[in-house]
């Protein structure tokens, strides 16, 4: 299997997950949906790439064990397979032969034992990702460029989460700051937001206020108090010349330099009103060039690594 194929399951990734949910039963429409309908999607393109499921087998046995408390979590497995399926054979990229083992792994993880679990925090977990999920849709109600680049930013911050060795709730707390570092764009003016052009100085400091904006509209929901430093402090700097408090060094959090890093790194590779996606081997010299100075270093390596890890995708 040619990763030609795999870049085309990842062009559509963003309208298999939309149509994928959009098909889920309404209980099942939540963030953790989202995350393993994108995570799905992204394991299958590796599959396709590699012509081979054992990575995907794995991946899919560990997302059922860790879940299995999420009674549609069948559904979210079935209806996002099923989407890429139809839309992919519909535009006749992906023959019966490639998605044959694929089907055949999706229902042997469908068909895996659950243990029961009677744990409280997975209540917790799924209140948050309700809450979050009403909150990714009216920014995507805003604006959608601004939506798929929060989705990605925050595929980028678990990658990176994992790679600096976070625990698995510490990496998934990063992934949730990602989704939200720019709630803040619900409040920035549309003629700002989507300006076909470099913004003038006076238009910046109305863009830069979104972390502020983004504190207001996070800071009277109790279940997300942790994800705050992310969405205040992601456009923070090193050196102190970053926004809203000027913060240097050590005083920025390490999960908004993760998100910073990802944003940035996102936002070149990804496509802009202004300009074309750049190279992700540009992305990543920008981003050294910086660091020490915007970015945190350790960071920017990571990111170098993870990126390595996905650049057929890219």
């Amino acid at each position: 299997m040619s990763a030609d194929i795999a870049r085309r399951v990842d062009d559509v990734r963003g309208q298999v997950a939309r149509r994928a949910l959009a098909a889920a039963p309404a209980q099942a429409r939540t963030i953790l949906a989202d995350i393993i309908t994108l995570e799905l999607i992204d394991h299958i393109g590796e599959a396709l790439a590699r012509s081979e499921t054992g990575t995907l087998d794995l991946w899919l046995e560990q997302i059922c064990q860790r879940h299995a408390a999420f009674s549609n979590l069948d559904d979210v497995l079935q209806t996002t397979f099923s989407t890429l399926m139809e839309i992919g054979g519909g535009q006749g990229w992906l023959s019966d032969n490639e998605l044959r083992p694929i089907a055949r792994s999706i229902s042997h993880a469908i068909a895996l034992p659950r243990a029961a679990t009677a744990d409280s925090s997975i209540e917790a977990i799924d209140e948050v990702d309700v809450i979050i999920n009403d909150l990714m849709a009216r920014l995507f109600e805003k604006d959608v460029i601004t939506g798929e680049h929060s989705r990605a930013v925050a595929l980028w911050c678990l990658r990176l989460a994992r790679n600096l060795g976070f625990s698995t709730a510490d990496a998934q707390l990063v992934q949730r700051g990602g989704l939200l570092h720019d709630i803040g764009k619900i409040a920035t003016p549309n003629d700002i937001l989507n300006a076909p052009r470099r913004l003038s100085a006076q238009e910046r400091l109305v863009i830069e206020r979104h972390p502020v904006d983004g504190v207001e509209i996070v800071v009277d929901i109790p279940q997300l108090g942790e994800l705050l430093p992310m969405v205040r402090s992601h456009h923070e700097r090193l050196d102190g010349k970053g926004y809203p408090d000027g913060l240097r060094g050590e005083q920025i959090p390490i999960t908004a330099r993760i998100v910073s890093v990802a944003d940035c790194f996102n936002a070149m590779v990804g496509r802009r009103p202004y300009r074309p996606p750049l190279a992700p081997s540009f992305a990543l010299e920008e981003l050294r060039r910086h660091a020490g100075t915007q970015f945190d270093p350790d960071v920017v390596e990571a990111m170098a690594t993870v990126a390595a890890g996905h650049a057929e995708r890219l």
